[in-house]
């Protein structure tokens, strides 16, 4: 009783003043900072976040409205209620509305959004809620607790959109070509995990602007799925001759770096999936918002070379920026997933695995993507990335005189026009030769698209070797472990047996564990499967990738450079 009473002193004293070294500690703001209300409307919510790293115990605030607003009611969230909160009911005092709430213990921390403000608004005139003050309390012991009161300075704009009302703002001013005014978006509450967004146009630019509360209601609908990842979608909808969208997400959202939790942005011109840890915290900085920036580039603006290759195709530009600054991003452990709609030729769709996706670089050259590929089921071209540029859709052949009659040329053929395989020459591949275990490493870890670095190479491999780089990657990545005394034997050949735990160890860091297990004794050379590959093997066998020749496995004999290709194309498949 004792505890309640002394946080009830505290969080009633309204000793508020601005603190420097408090607001380092702590940090509160509104949900967002501009409400739009149609002409017959008088109701809008708006949540209260607040940041701390250390436990408290409870929350003060206090409100300034101008004329012609009222607080209708307050609506913790369930991070904050349950059965042992004590609210500060609305009072008002020198002009402020105060409410909050407090707890008999220190019991919350991180990224919360507080509560729901519920407001009516009668007016007609444009006006503000402003958070004049906050305070923070951290209950200490029995007889004593720390009250922690700094000046918030947040507001939020409320205003009427008129009759007739286009959603159209002025063409921004700067050199950084976005606006810095408070643009309009028409949003919906989440409805499982979808909010759906009509942009604001401007100059054939479509903005879409979000708030925190949308997108962690969001999240708090969206259901993990098996791998615990939690996807919520933003529908931005059609928006005329758009050639541009912009969708501006509260940079909160990205600063926790959480893994398990992806925002799929569904524009006209392509869809984009946001790993939420995909920027850096030394690059997000103090950061409000993050401003993911979509567009069609004009073909004919591309160098001669550029333009050749991808013909007619789409090309878009993706990029970034932190509070309307462009930023080069880059991140190897948080990739994007990229899709833009597309229709094939007939020509096309005779040879779908040939429709790949290039990005162009500074110097305006191209580079195919190893992931990029058509998507039947949804009509779109999908691809992954780990830093943004230009990306452009093309249809390219690349081929090898030697195996026109192998039962391996689609596969070889496929993973050829992406560059993730080579020929032993430009005209040939020697699809029978027998492939090392060096050159299989490096074309296995080109199919997953990932680089690590290990701080210990393999004794028997130096760094001018070319495949260093690619067996460096494997050895971090824990695909790669050597065959003892820190021996990797780059040259020998490799046994389908070893191919075969190499590849399961591949789509299990890949998040496509297998778990299902074929039984091996309907093969009449199953006993010749070593102890450490039989799992490995009998859950490949189980997936369909190895399927076996003449009713044996052959798992001791040597890997061929076209059975090499194919295994690498259903992984390729599968991962992609």
């Amino acid at each position: 009783m004792r505890k309640a009473i002394l946080a009830v002193i505290l969080l009633l004293s309204f000793c508020f003043s601005t603190c420097a070294a408090a607001e380092a500690l702590s940090k509160v703001e509104f949900s967002t900072n501009s409400i739009t209300l149609d002409a017959n409307s008088n109701e809008f919510s708006v949540d209260i976040l607040l940041e701390k790293d250390e436990l408290f115990n409870g929350a003060l605030f206090g409100l300034g409205l101008e004329d012609g607003l009222e607080i209708k009611s307050i609506e913790y969230s369930d991070t904050i209620e349950d059965k042992t909160l004590n609210k500060v009911q609305i009072y008002k005092k020198n002009g402020i509305h105060y409410f909050g709430f407090y707890t008999s213990e220190n019991k919350f921390s991180g990224n919360i959004d507080i509560c729901t403000v519920h407001f009516q608004y009668t007016g007609s005139a444009a006006v503000s809620i402003t958070m004049e003050e906050a305070s923070i309390t951290t209950y200490v012991s029995a007889h004593d607790a720390a009250e922690t009161p700094f000046n918030p300075n947040s507001e939020v704009t409320v205003q009427r959109k008129n009759s007739g009302e286009e959603q159209e703002e002025e063409e921004p001013t700067g050199g950084s070509g976005h606006s810095s005014g408070t643009a309009v978006t028409t949003q919906t509450q989440p409805v499982n995990g979808t909010i759906s967004a009509t942009p604001q146009i401007s100059n054939g630019k479509a903005t879409v602007k979000l708030d925190n509360a949308a997108i962690n209601k969001a999240f708090a609908q969206a259901k993990s799925d098996e791998n615990g990842m939690k996807t919520i979608e933003i529908d931005v909808k059609s928006s005329g001759n758009a050639k541009e969208f912009s969708t501006e997400i509260p940079a909160q959202i990205f600063s926790a770096g959480e893994k398990d939790k992806l925002i799929k942005i569904n524009m006209p011109t392509a869809a984009v999936r946001l790993p939420v840890n995909m920027i850096p915290k030394d690059q997000l900085g103090n950061a409000k918002n993050v401003e993911i920036n979509v567009s069609g580039v004009d073909v004919s603006q591309l160098p001669a070379e550029v333009k050749e290759t991808i013909g007619n195709h789409p090309v878009i530009e993706i990029n970034i920026a932190l509070d309307g600054n462009r930023i080069e991003w880059s991140n190897e452990e948080a990739p994007v997933s990229i899709s833009i709609p597309y229709t094939p030729t007939a020509e096309e769709l005779k040879s779908p695995d040939n429709i790949i996706v290039y990005y162009v670089d500074g110097k305006g050259e191209l580079h195919a993507v190893p992931s990029g590929r058509y998507d039947a089921a949804t009509g779109t071209v999908t691809f992954s990335v780990t830093h943004f540029s230009q990306y452009g859709v093309a249809y390219a052949v690349k081929s090898f005189d030697d195996i026109q009659g192998s039962w391996a040329k689609k596969e070889i053929e496929a993973l050829a026009v992406r560059g993730i395989i080579n020929g032993t020459s430009e005209k040939t591949y020697s699809p029978d030769a027998k492939i090392i275990r060096a050159d299989f490493t490096k074309l296995l870890v080109g199919v997953l698209n990932k680089t690590a670095k290990s701080e210990a190479g393999f004794n028997d491999i130096a760094l001018s070797d070319y495949y260093y780089q690619a067996v460096n990657t494997a050895k971090a990545l824990g695909l790669a472990t050597g065959t003892g005394q820190n021996q990797f034997n780059p040259k020998g050949q490799i046994t389908r047996q070893d191919m075969m735990v190499l590849m399961d160890r591949a789509l299990s860091i890949s998040g496509k564990t297998l778990t299902k297990k074929a039984d091996l004794s309907t093969y009449a050379d199953a006993e010749g499967v070593a102890a450490y590959a039989k799992d490995s093997v009998a859950e490949l066998v189980a997936a369909g990738i190895i399927q076996g020749s003449n009713g044996k496995l052959r798992p001791q004999d040597n890997l061929t450079r076209a059975e090499a290709a194919r295994v690498l194309y259903l992984i390729y498949k599968l991962l992609y």
